[in-house]
């Protein structure tokens, strides 16, 4: 399918009713703004002001409560669910009925006084382990720093090897007129570095600072604050400590209710403020007079009559002039596919968007990636389990957008597998077989079984095979379409329907080749002659000379190899699906093996069987879904699909906690 028509519009409005007009088409939510060549501010300025002036407000305050703030919602049900919903009715109101400054100045108030505890903690918790080390010294620390009139010292830690040997150094340069303190080992600073403290007459300050420099003492002063004997100070800081610990606990309680009350509140007022901003935004960029604002925007073609409905409101004071996108424009691009192919559209999300004009590969990938699932995974047993899954996840979280199209894709991938695995036999491998108390249910498993790989896995890589051929044959055929539609004869004569003959040809010769009656044996032959002529004379349509073009066409010939290589990587839709079955083959013989463990034999199969199960569904599924988009991207998309379009982008509501609701209750977000 191609991507959605989309049309450029120039809307013209008179400012008096700009505000509104922009507000109408945020919440239309289908118009991706065009930002202009030039810019005019209007009235909207100071409104914007104010706006982002409240933003600014807010959040701190956020900032501050949200980590004292308990959620509501479980982190599983905040990341899959939708937001809460809100109409904007509602969010205006308590816009203007909800004052923040009392409340932003008790936060702020709050947060710089727990700076100041933190910093005040970690202080003392610091001098605590000094002191708690030097705890039995006989002096006042004011001997220490600042000292006295005659007396002054310090603290010091150096190698504890070389402790003693500085002691004595340091007595024989003060002599008597000094004392040497070695505290304790302890674990303020490295385990082989001891603390220490020299007491000594100011006099002999000079020759004491020369010792330390030649033998590496690292020395530190203690705080003003610190002037008693250790003992009494260590008694201070820890009664301190426990006063601020205990004030620190009071300011979060304090916090955690404020949070309980305001954080919602805020919440709801800096989404509405966002939406507020981002309109006053789309106005301020416009370009327009002092009179008129101008927006130009992109506009899917189902939309316009909704948008006509909107400037329909004002007809004295818009205009509107609606146009196709001229040769210079890039316009955006909207992939519109039916329901039932919505969960496919994030496996093309993530390979490319499509160009605008072009393709749109989802529709045509879906059949094929549930078929391919289902046959890489391959086990009613594991499919069911994700089928459970995905519908008790859709079902419980109110999910919208990609969230929901993920969980949509699994369930179908599990409805994939169920309907393989039901076919093969396999049902979390040969578990019913395995235990000897179900064989009644292996049985009635038995009886819708066609087809058993691990007996004829040939069959199954026929099959494919076949598929691989069947897909990227179709994605030849969309490109001969497209060529076709465009105009571009030579490029479907030569490109696709050379290919077409040659491959069937050969394909014909290889699988015909002595099963055909006489009479048609040459045919195809024939056929492959026919595309190998064709290619021949196409292929190097492009060269200058007539040689170029003969040797180029007759190179293209060789590309047959490529082909070949693409079908045979479908072979994995076999090895995935063996792969499945012998890894949960093997944990079901483990389980039966240790059954015959004495008093806990039963327990021990019951957690291989779990375990095991959980790991092979956990690693199988992981695997059927790479290989299986592998196959579309690399295999499938090369024939047909580019990508490198730009997604479609509309001005609409964006909010980070809220939904917003229309007056009917239903979302007016477009996800």
């Amino acid at each position: 399918m191609a991507v959605t028509r989309i049309k450029k519009v120039r809307l013209l409005a008179h400012h008096t009713i700009a505000g509104n007009i922009a507000g109408a088409i945020q919440k239309l939510g289908c118009c991706e703004l065009i930002p202009p060549s030039a810019t005019a501010g209007g009235s909207s300025v100071a409104v914007l002001d104010d706006v982002e002036q409240r933003i600014s407000e807010l959040r701190p305050l956020l900032r501050f409560l949200e980590p004292f703030y308990t959620e509501e919602r479980g982190a599983l049900e905040r990341m899959l669910s939708d937001k809460p919903g809100e109409t904007l009715a509602a969010l205006s109101e308590l816009s203007d009925s909800t004052e923040t400054e009392e409340i932003t100045i008790q936060t702020r108030k709050l947060e710089k006084r727990l700076a100041e505890i933190r910093s005040n903690l970690s202080q003392i918790t610091t001098q605590i382990t000094l002191l708690t080390e030097i705890s039995d010294f006989p002096y006042p620390l004011s001997f220490v720093s600042p000292g006295t009139d005659r007396i002054c010292g310090f603290a010091g830690t150096i190698d504890r090897d070389a402790a003693r040997s500085f002691e004595e150094r340091f007595r024989e340069t003060v002599g008597a007129h000094g004392e040497f303190y070695l505290a304790s080992p302890g674990s303020r600073k490295k385990d082989t570095d001891s603390t220490f403290i020299a007491l000594f007459c100011r006099e002999q300050r000079e020759a004491v600072s020369d010792l330390c420099s030649e033998t590496g003492v690292s020395r530190f002063e203690f705080p003003d604050d610190l002037s008693d004997n250790p003992s009494t100070e260590l008694e201070r800081l820890i009664a301190r400590k426990s006063d601020l610990a205990q004030e620190e606990k009071d300011i979060h309680t304090l916090a955690e209710s404020l949070a309980a009350e305001w954080v919602p509140v805020v919440r709801k007022l800096s989404d509405y403020l966002g939406i507020l901003q981002k309109k006053m935004q789309a106005l301020q960029a416009g370009a327009g007079t002092e009179q008129v604002s101008i927006l130009d925007f992109w506009i899917p073609e189902p939309m316009i009559e909704r948008l006509q409905k909107v400037t329909g409101s004002y007809p004295d004071l818009t205009d509107i002039s609606i146009s196709d996108p001229g040769p210079e424009d890039e316009p955006p691009s909207l992939m519109a596919n039916p329901a039932w192919a919505k969960p496919y559209e994030p496996l093309t999300k993530l390979y490319g968007f499509p160009l605008y004009g072009g393709i749109d590969p989802t529709v045509y990938l879906g059949p094929f990636f549930f078929v391919f699932f289902g046959m890489c995974l391959g086990d009613a047993g594991y499919g069911g389990v994700m089928v459970i899954l995905s519908v008790m996840a859709l079902s419980k979280f109110q999910m919208s957008g990609d969230r929901k199209h993920f969980f949509q894709l699994f369930l179908l991938g599990g409805i994939g597998s169920v309907i393989f695995g039901v076919i093969t036999g396999s049902f979390f491998g040969n578990l019913l077989s395995s235990f000897a108390f179900l064989e009644p249910l292996a049985r009635i498993q038995q009886i819708p079984v066609v087809l058993e790989p691990m007996n004829d896995p040939m069959t199954l890589l026929a099959i494919s095979l076949t598929l691989g051929v069947i897909q990227i044959f179709f994605g030849m055929f969309l490109v001969l379409v497209e060529n076709v539609r465009k105009g571009d004869y030579i490029a479907a004569l030569g490109d696709q329907v050379g290919w077409f003959l040659f491959l069937a040809g050969l394909g014909g010769m290889m699988l015909g080749s002595g099963r055909m009656p006489d009479g048609f044996s040459s045919v195809p032959k024939i056929i492959a002659i026919a595309g190998a002529v064709l290619l021949v004379l196409t292929q190097g349509r492009e060269k200058d000379t007539i040689f170029g073009k003969a040797f180029s066409g007759v190179l293209s010939l060789y590309n047959v190899m490529s082909y070949l290589g693409d079908i045979l990587s479908y072979s994995r839709l076999l090895a995935l699906g063996l792969a499945t079955t012998a890894i949960a083959m093997i944990f079901n013989m483990l389980a039966g093996m240790v059954g015959g463990v004495p008093y806990v034999g039963w327990l021990l199969t019951l957690a291989f069987i779990l375990l095991g199960h959980v790991f092979s569904l956990a690693v199988n599924a992981m695997g059927a879904f790479v290989h299986s988009l592998r196959l579309q991207y690399v295999e499938f998309f090369s024939k047909f699909y580019t990508g490198g379009g730009r997604p479609f982008s509309p001005f609409r509501y964006q909010t980070n906690h809220v939904s917003i609701l229309d007056e009917d209750g239903l979302s007016a977000e477009n996800n």
